[in-house]
């Protein structure tokens, strides 16, 4: 997080009229946002950066008053900041806020046709595993990424926020990984809460072992972050995974631009989201898992969430599962 953005968090836990939970929420969103960015100082956020960030909350399926709330801590840090002269440039100045509150309250409806639109569309196991050998350098750590991604169904927000023990290994004192169970506690910030998500052993762990107990430690500040995956200067970031997505479907000819915005954007196919879909189709076809098992594991708040995303094409596995005695 921006050092400014500390020192705006650190004024707001000092002001009596700002309750421990408001600042706790501002802290969390202008971190994500400062990852979001992805830049070194915070006089470089642009106005187009901030819209953009509110183009991905939207994308990302957040909640209308989850998306105001986001822009609102920004908002509120940049003019505090820009009133205490900690930044010459103001890039909220010119923003209009009922724009913004405008795009967030279509995010519901796109959002959810979106989400049924993809739905419809996932990898099977074996194009998985092709896209996994076809990963960009660090190979070792990109490999167990795409792998994680499917085998979990975890969310690429969580993915990015697992942990290591403390003593550097894969489950030492306070990692969020036993490989003996085997299972990952991970924390979703569209939610807020914590679940725990299992993958099969002999896929996962041998990866994991190999990552951290020799390419993690190739990074110089190893041992300063306990995050599993790293990046050149920092942990990797979110948009560091889609990047890494996005190119290892090219190198493995199964990427295409899936749809253009009125705005020219272009939105590709295989992205980390598709892994997570692709990882609900395989667990509910090929291994039969019910709805309700694949809600808890997937973080979805009902199991109708969960059919209505999922349940394309699997009138005769519903059948198999729940016709007979």
């Amino acid at each position: 997080m921006f050092e400014e953005f500390e020192e705006f968090v650190v004024d707001l836990e000092l002001n009596q009229e700002a309750s421990e939970n408001t600042v706790s929420i501002r802290e969390r969103h202008l971190s994500e946002f400062s990852e979001f960015v992805d830049v070194d100082d915070v006089e470089d956020v642009s106005r187009r950066d901030i819209s953009r960030y509110v183009d991905w909350l939207v994308d990302e399926g957040y909640a209308p008053n989850t998306i105001e709330s986001r822009y609102g801590s920004v908002s509120a840090a940049y003019n505090h900041l820009f009133v205490e002269d900690l930044v010459d440039n103001n890039p909220i100045k010119r923003m209009k806020r009922k724009a913004i509150r405008k795009k967030a309250q279509k995010a519901k409806t796109e959002a959810e046709k979106k989400a049924e639109d993809d739905a419809k569309d996932y990898l099977t196991k074996a194009e998985v595993y092709e896209l996994a050998e076809s990963v960009p350098e660090p190979t070792d750590r990109n490999e167990l990424l795409v792998k994680l991604l499917f085998w979990t169904g975890a969310r690429v927000s969580e993915v990015v926020r697992i942990d290591i023990g403390r003593d550097g290994s894969v489950d030492g004192e306070g990692s969020d990984i036993d490989v003996q169970k085997p299972c990952i506690k991970v924390y979703a910030p569209k939610t807020d809460e914590s679940r725990s998500v299992s993958y099969p052993r002999g896929e996962i762990n041998p990866l994991l072992r190999d990552w951290v107990r020799n390419g993690r430690l190739r990074y110089k500040y190893a041992n300063e972050s306990r995050r599993l995956f790293l990046g050149r200067k920092k942990p990797l970031t979110e948009s560091g995974v889609a990047r890494v997505v996005k190119k290892a479907a090219e190198n493995a000819g199964i990427q295409e631009v899936d749809h253009v915005s009125k705005d020219g954007r272009k939105y590709h196919r295989v992205t980390p989201h598709l892994l997570r879909h692709s990882h609900a189709m395989y667990q509910h076809n090929e291994r039969g898992v019910s709805f309700d098992e694949l809600k808890a594991h997937l973080g979805h708040s009902s199991v109708d969430t969960t059919e209505k995303f999922y349940a394309e094409g699997t009138e005769e596995m519903v059948v198999n599962t729940f016709g007979s005695e």
